[in-house]
């Protein structure tokens, strides 16, 4: 995901989304791994989240602002991936899936219940507020008019794509990714790739 935010601002540089994170693995397979002690945890408000979970969320820019959405990758089912956004502010999680037919609303929030139970517990730390009542859990929302593909071995491609889309012109751009794009668009990738190691 580095490469991917390493590639938006390389080309969108004054648009908007600085203020976008693409999160790594690290979150992805560290919030699956605390989630079973945040559960047992009696003292939700104080618990000590590892470094690779949290630290997105308490990173700032030069202005000292912090990010309003973070994006990943979910793969559900060990079959399909999706594009995950998280807007702390509005405190929604929206599920960009390029194949809303696979699964059923259910399943998916079914997957992503470590991140709506402790994401606003991460948030308040982020923001340092303080305060021992639970928080609001985070909507979770599934557009059902996005670009839709049926070969399941693009799906990891699209949901990066979706995600890009999302993150630079907002929801509607994520209705007009053709199936036809997909191959530039890996070619582009590997390009990318490349240029991304030589910076390194």
């Amino acid at each position: 995901m580095q490469l991917v935010q390493f590639n938006i601002h390389q080309h969108y540089p004054a648009k908007s989304h600085q203020r976008t994170v693409f999160l790594d693995s690290k979150y992805v397979s560290g919030i699956s791994r605390t989630y079973p002690k945040f559960c047992k945890s009696r003292k939700k408000q104080s618990f000590i989240f590892p470094k690779g979970v949290v630290q997105a969320f308490l990173d700032r820019d030069e202005a000292n602002l912090q990010a309003t959405r973070y994006y990943f990758p979910l793969n559900v089912g060990k079959k399909h991936w999706v594009g995950i956004c998280v807007d702390r502010n509005c405190g929604k999680i929206t599920v960009l899936d390029c194949n809303t037919c696979l699964f059923t609303d259910e399943k998916i929030e079914k997957h992503l219940y470590p991140h709506l139970h402790m994401l606003p517990y991460i948030v308040r730390l982020s923001t340092r507020a303080v305060g021992s009542a639970e928080p609001k859990r985070f909507s979770v929302e599934r557009p059902k008019n996005l670009s839709q593909i049926q070969n399941p071995c693009d799906d990891g491609l699209m949901s990066v794509l979706l995600m890009c889309s999302h993150a630079v012109y907002g929801i509607e751009a994520c209705k007009n990714i053709s199936t036809d794009s997909l191959v530039e668009e890996g070619k582009s990738a590997v390009v990318l790739a490349f240029e991304y190691k030589e910076t390194m």
